[in-house]
């Protein structure tokens, strides 16, 4: 008898909170208070790692190219390290 109470107030509670959050101007303000802040501050402190991911990749492809490239020359005999 309990657990269908509590479900019946989870259930009403979650169907007040999405006609709560269907009103648009809620939901703007939500968006602008809430979520446009802590998607800022959060892209402001991840910045530097994304910006080293990249160079760490850009990096990675240009060493992979050049060794491509010596084992390419060195295949076709047009350079000889040795």
């Amino acid at each position: 008898m309990k657990s269908s109470y509590r479900e019946s107030i989870l259930e009403k509670t979650l169907d007040s909170m999405i006609g709560f959050l269907q009103n648009d101007i809620l939901r703007e303000k939500i968006k602008l208070m809430i979520l446009d802040p802590f998607l800022q501050y959060a892209m402001e402190r991840l910045f530097p790692y994304i910006l080293l991911v990249c160079a760490i990749v850009i990096s990675m492809i240009l060493l992979l190219i050049s060794i491509l490239i010596v084992l390419l020359l060195r295949q076709s005999g047009v350079s000889e390290v040795t």
